[in-house]
Parts: C-alpha cells; sequence; structure tokens
C-alpha cells in the first residue's frame, strides 16, 4: 500500500534544481537538467513530482504519442524507498494518460534492475522483447528489457 504522506503534483520548472540534488544517490539513468525541461517542455510531455513535508523525493516522466505512453523515466530518493512511491507514482501517471486516451503503456528497464523488473511485472507489465547491448555499463553494455501493459485491462 503506497505511503499517503507524500503529494504527487505536475513539476514546476522550479523544481528541477532540487529534484537533481535530492536524487543525487539514485539512478536516473544519465538525466540532467535539459532532459527534465524537455519532457516539461512537450506538448507529449509529462513530469510528476514526489514531495514530502521538505523536500523532493521522486519523479516520473513520460510522453505520449497517440494512444501510447511510454514511461521515461522514473526514480526515488535512496531514503524514500520501499514505502510504495514509485507504484504511486506509476499509478498516477497511468491513471492520468489513461484519462488522455492512452491505451498502453510501454518502458525499458535495465536487465539488471532486477527491483524496477519486479515493481513493474506486479503491476502487469509483460516483457516483450529486449534491446541487446542498449546501457552502458562501468564493465561494458547490458540489454534493455522492453515491457508494455495494456491499460484497459488495468486499474
Amino acid at each position: 500500500m503506497p505511503n499517503t504522506d507524500f503529494r504527487i503534483q505536475p513539476a514546476a520548472a522550479i523544481d528541477i534544481g532540487q529534484l537533481l540534488a535530492s536524487l543525487s544517490g539514485a539512478d536516473i539513468n544519465g538525466w540532467g537538467e535539459a532532459d527534465f525541461n524537455g519532457v516539461m517542455g512537450s506538448e507529449r510531455g509529462e513530469l510528476l513530482v514526489a514531495s514530502s513535508d521538505t523536500e523532493l523525493v521522486g519523479f516520473i516522466a513520460s510522453s505520449s504519442v497517440v494512444d501510447e505512453v511510454t514511461l521515461l523515466n522514473v526514480a526515488v530518493a535512496p531514503a524514500y524507498r520501499r514505502r510504495g512511491l514509485a507504484q504511486a507514482l506509476i499509478g498516477r501517471m497511468l491513471k492520468a494518460r489513461r484519462s488522455q486516451g492512452a491505451s498502453r503503456c510501454l518502458l525499458e528497464v535495465r536487465e539488471s534492475n532486477h527491483s524496477a523488473r519486479r515493481l513493474y511485472t506486479a503491476l502487469g507489465f509483460l516483457i516483450d522483447g529486449r534491446r541487446p547491448d542498449y546501457y552502458r555499463t562501468a564493465t561494458g553494455r547490458e540489454d534493455a528489457v522492453l515491457m508494455s501493459l495494456t491499460l484497459e485491462n488495468n486499474p
């Protein structure tokens, strides 16, 4: 059950610097200020942030094309993990995108990111395939696992 001590809302431009500072220990796949601003500045993009009483502690970025939404990135600050926050962010994004006409959500995740893959599977995402050698690692490259969720059949 997601922790209700957090607020989830659309990001404002002023949030980006604080978000980057708050998530300095989180793996955000090399995203920087330009990536966040690109989502916020896009007609198809949506950036939601999660905040505690004192700081921004997570985000989810998505982009839509016609009836498909792509989950671009989601992260929670290390000190706030295991509280249902990533699940709450994903749920809020899916609900909003479904109400805007999306019927399918796509994502890609590092093969080695077992906790994220477990979460996506628990939410009903299915594996569609792989992109070999997609992500850089400290020792080379690793595959991206492609996953999708049909939104009509999910709350």
